[in-house]
């Protein structure tokens, strides 16, 4: 029994020395030459690694950065090679837990780090403050003028089809550069095939395809004239609220309904 009681106190002993006493960074200059071990954690800011001093240490400035730092941690040239290559770029900005005997170096409390367990990842808080937040997106109904194509439509007036680079009169080359709408003086002589109510918005452009710029946005309610239908598109007249041409110029088939 005795032999059991002196085992159980060994390892209470020994895990005490791993975990050592949990202190705030603010609190740690406090424990400087108890020589007891005390785990801090806290945000690595800063870190360097000095090749032509003695024992060619690294140091890494915990809670500030250098020359504010509240605890300097040292890995010497040494053990360097037990932990992650380039410590002093590993462990910047990231959240960590340190275990060790607190010292005093000209004034500022430190820490060697002599094995790799003695310094961890604080992942709990990683997770809440270097960790990129993923947000969903959210899903608003569009309000804008539809004019994609669908599969199913098909135009409300089917006509022969026409050379593409004549529509009623008005030559429309299909590489033609000029993308001018038509003025409204022109079209007082057209008449229409047939007039169609909308019951959306919907884009009007000046040319019979999609590189050609939005001339306007046609209200829901407007009263279209179809003047001729060409490869998915109808060059149209809108009309105004007496039946008078107002505007002219080129709609997606599958949107006049």
């Amino acid at each position: 029994m005795k032999k059991y009681l002196i085992a159980i106190f060994l390892v209470v002993t020994s895990l005490g020395n791993s975990f050592g006493q949990r202190v705030t960074l603010e609190d740690v200059a406090n424990h400087v030459g108890t020589g007891s071990q005390v785990t801090v954690c806290g945000k690595i800011y800063g870190g360097k690694y000095l090749e032509s001093a003695r024992n060619t240490p690294t140091l890494l400035d915990m809670g500030a950065n250098y020359p504010n730092q509240l605890l300097t941690l040292v890995i010497f040239g040494e053990n360097v090679n037990a932990f992650p290559k380039n410590p002093e770029a590993y462990f910047l900005n990231r959240d960590v837990c340190v275990t060790g005997e607190v010292i005093d170096y000209n004034g500022k409390p430190e820490i060697v780090l002599r094995r790799p367990d003695q310094i961890q990842l604080n992942t709990g808080v990683m997770a809440n403050t270097n960790a990129p937040r993923k947000e969903t997106a959210k899903v608003v109904p569009s309000s804008k003028p539809t004019e994609l194509p669908k599969t199913s439509s098909t135009p409300k007036t089917a006509v022969s089809q026409k050379p593409s680079s004549t529509i009623i009169g008005t030559s429309v080359a299909k590489t033609s550069t000029n993308k001018t709408p038509q003025p409204v003086s022109s079209l007082t002589s057209k008449s229409t095939q047939d007039d169609i109510t909308l019951t959306g918005d919907v884009y009007m452009r000046s040319g019979p395809s999609f590189d050609y710029p939005i001339v306007s946005t046609v209200k829901a309610g407007s009263v279209v004239g179809v003047l001729f239908s060409s490869n998915g598109w109808s060059q149209v007249i809108i009309k105004n609220s007496n039946g008078k041409d107002e505007a002219e110029g080129y709609i997606k088939n599958n949107v006049l309904k």
